[in-house]
C-alpha cells in the first residue's frame, strides 16, 4: 500500500507532509514526529516510512543531528520500498538517502525506478533532476526540470542552481539562474520564503562580482543559519564531479561565507 489507509494514521501523515520545512529545526522535527506516529498507527504505511527516511537526513544535513541517525534512515527508507515497490515515491525518497551518503550510483538506479513507476507526479522529475546535476549530468537535469515546471515554485531553485552551476561555461546563465528565483511565489522575507534559497543568490551575485548584493543575501541566509561554514556546505553537498562542487565553494566563499 502506498499511503496510510488508518484515517488517523493518513492524517498524521499529511501532517508531516504540511509541516515539513528545513528552515529550523523545530519544524523539520515536527514533520518527522507526524511520520513516526503514523507508522506507529499503521506500520505497513510505505510513504510515511519514506517520510522519516527523508527526515533523518535532512537532520543530519543541517548540522541538527549526529551522523548515527542514517542507520535509522536507511532502515525506513528501505522498508518503505518493501511495503511498496512498485510506488515511485519511495524509490525516490530512497535514491536521496542514497544520494546524500555517498553512494551516487545507487542513488541514479533509484531515481531512474521512481521515474519509471511515476504516475505524473512532476515533483519527482525535479528530485531526480537534482541527483543528475549532483553527478555530473547537467543537462540532463536541466530537461527534467523543464518537465517539472508546473509543480510548485520551489522547483524553480533547483533550475536556478542547475544555471548557476552552467556559470562555469556561460556567464549568462547567472541572469538566468536569478530570473527564475524572481519568479518564485514566495518572495525575499516571506517566512515561507526558503532560507537557503539566499546562500544561493548570495553565491550568484558574488560570481556576478556584485558583492554589496552578494553579502545583503548572504546577511539574510546567515540569520537562519548563523553558525554555517564552507566546511558545512561541502558536506551536505554531494557532487561527484570536483569541479562542479569547486564552482559551487567557489561561489559561496566569494559571497563571504566563513
Amino acid at each position: 500500500m502506498t499511503e496510510p489507509n488508518n484515517i488517523a494514521a493518513v492524517d498524521a501523515f499529511l501532517v508531516g507532509q504540511r509541516t515539513y520545512s528545513i528552515n529550523t529545526q523545530a519544524e523539520l522535527e515536527k514533520s518527522l514526529d507526524s511520520f513516526e506516529l503514523a507508522t506507529k498507527i499503521d506500520p505497513n504505511a510505505a510513504r510515511a516510512w519514506s517520510g522519516i527516511a527523508y527526515n533523518l537526513v535532512q537532520l543530519w544535513l543541517q548540522g541538527w543531528a549526529a551522523k548515527d541517525v542514517l542507520e535509522r534512515a536507511e532502515a525506513a527508507a528501505q522498508r518503505a520500498v518493501q511495503l511498496d515497490p512498485n510506488d515511485y515515491f519511495t524509490h525516490s525518497y530512497l535514491g536521496f538517502y542514497y544520494l546524500h551518503t555517498g553512494r551516487p550510483e545507487l542513488a541514479v538506479k533509484a531515481y531512474e525506478t521512481a521515474l519509471d513507476h511515476n504516475d505524473d507526479d512532476r515533483t519527482v522529475f525535479a528530485d531526480a533532476a537534482e541527483a543528475l546535476i549532483y553527478v555530473g549530468r547537467l543537462e540532463d537535469g536541466l530537461k527534467l526540470l523543464e518537465r517539472a515546471r508546473r509543480v510548485p515554485d520551489w522547483h524553480r531553485w533547483d533550475m536556478a542552481w542547475a544555471l548557476y552551476l552552467r556559470g562555469r561555461q556561460d556567464s549568462d546563465a547567472y541572469d538566468a539562474a536569478l530570473t527564475e528565483l524572481g519568479q518564485l511565489f514566495y518572495k525575499p522575507g516571506d517566512p515561507k520564503y526558503l532560507i537557503d534559497i539566499h546562500l544561493l543568490i548570495a553565491a550568484i551575485h558574488a560570481q556576478k562580482k556584485d558583492y554589496k548584493s552578494a553579502a545583503y543575501y548572504l546577511q539574510r541566509f546567515q540569520q537562519g543559519r548563523p553558525k554555517w561554514t564552507v566546511e558545512d556546505e561541502r558536506r551536505s553537498t554531494p557532487f561527484s564531479n570536483p569541479a562542479d562542487l569547486d564552482h559551487w565553494i567557489d561561489g559561496v566563499k566569494k559571497a563571504g561565507l566563513p
